[in-house]
């Protein structure tokens, strides 16, 4: 496992100034890479699509639609039932339909709160952008890095352990949060 330095760029060509200057300030062209990072939600981390950073309430909100439906259907026919003198054999069936109708609204949208703020991800979900990652195989590569990162302006400067093989970052997964580099601490080698 390597030790990797890493920060997000909202656009290609601040990351390419990025790339650049990590180059021209020394860094070997192997240890220095690039790639694009989907927004969390976009990416399809599972075979349908998604990843765990998708609305955990979404999965619940079919059950609830149906749930308020039933409720909602049962309502309205009741309604329907107490109208009927005023509007004849069909209130009731108009009654019913307008009621499952608003009850699996409603219970579709009671079932899609989220209900946590992704606890399994242990903090913030990876911003998307363009990513530049170095693989920093000692301490001098990771304080070069990490000052180019700052002074070009990369947002979530992080670190992590991870393979890095001909020149590309193999096992980086974007559903992980980063583990930030405190700013004050220095590098981040200290807390690895």
């Amino acid at each position: 496992m390597s030790l990797i330095v890493a920060g997000t760029y909202d656009n290609s060509s601040k990351a390419e100034r990025a790339v650049n200057e990590m180059l021209a300030s020394g860094i070997e062209r192997g240890l220095v890479c690039s790639f694009a990072v989907n927004p969390p939600g976009q990416h399809a981390g599972l075979p349908i699509g998604g990843d765990h950073h998708a609305s955990e309430g979404a999965k619940s909100a079919g059950g609830s639609a149906a749930a308020g439906a039933g409720i909602g259907g049962a309502v309205g026919l009741g309604v329907g039932l107490a109208a009927t003198p005023l509007t004849g054999p069909a209130g009731p069936v108009a009654g019913a339909a307008v009621g499952a109708y608003v009850g699996s609204l409603a219970g579709a949208l009671k079932g899609m709160e989220d209900r946590t703020e992704h606890p399994e991800a242990g903090g913030a979900p990876r911003r998307g952008g363009v990513l530049v990652a170095v693989c920093a195989s000692h301490s001098a590569i990771e304080e070069l890095a990490l000052k180019v990162l700052r002074r070009t302006g990369a947002q979530d400067i992080e670190h992590a352990l991870g393979v890095w093989r001909n020149g590309i970052w193999e096992n980086f997964d974007p559903t992980s949060p980063p583990q930030p580099i405190e700013e004050t601490r220095g590098p981040g080698r200290a807390a690895a």
